[in-house]
């Protein structure tokens, strides 16, 4: 009983086999190229969505007779309404997701900053400034991400 190799069977084999495997990894590459405008329109749209948050910080942060709990009330209706968007943040663009936890988290420590002072024109008017100037700031990054997917997709979605 004589066993015999076949080497053209199996040099055959292996090309398929290396074909196949070049062929999937081609499909992958291409269902990824497919994927990048869409996962860059929810990334944009939702840039566009914080800004308007952010942009709405006058109204949020507008407190009548200068009440300081109130600002404080402000300050943490607008965290959780950022904290809505966390969700969509996490599928679209982790950037967005750390915006939003950024700013979460500045918010929450300029109000601990002055929930420790004493409770005062001056101080009111100082933590309001802080609290504008700081969603202006988060507000510039916004811009800048959504500048930056119009320039990499050449297109306003």
């Amino acid at each position: 009983m004589n066993i015999g190799f076949d080497l053209g069977g199996f040099f055959g084999s292996f090309v398929g086999v290396l074909g196949a495997y070049r062929v999937a990894m081609w499909q992958i590459r291409k269902q990824r190229e497919a994927e990048k405008p869409a996962k860059d329109r929810k990334a944009y749209v939702l840039a566009t969505v914080l800004r308007q948050e952010l942009n709405s910080a006058w109204d949020y942060f507008d407190a009548e007779n200068f009440q300081i709990g109130e600002l404080f009330r402000s300050v943490i209706q607008m965290i959780h309404k950022l904290q809505e968007h966390l969700p969509e943040a996490i599928e679209s663009d982790k950037r967005l997701f750390s915006l939003i936890t950024e700013t979460c988290d500045g918010l929450t420590a300029i109000s601990e900053k002055y929930s420790r002072e004493k409770r005062t024109h001056e101080n009111f008017m100082a933590y309001e400034t802080e609290l504008l100037t700081y969603a202006e700031f988060m507000r510039s990054k916004c811009d800048d991400l959504i500048k930056e997917i119009k320039e990499r997709n050449k297109k306003d979605f």
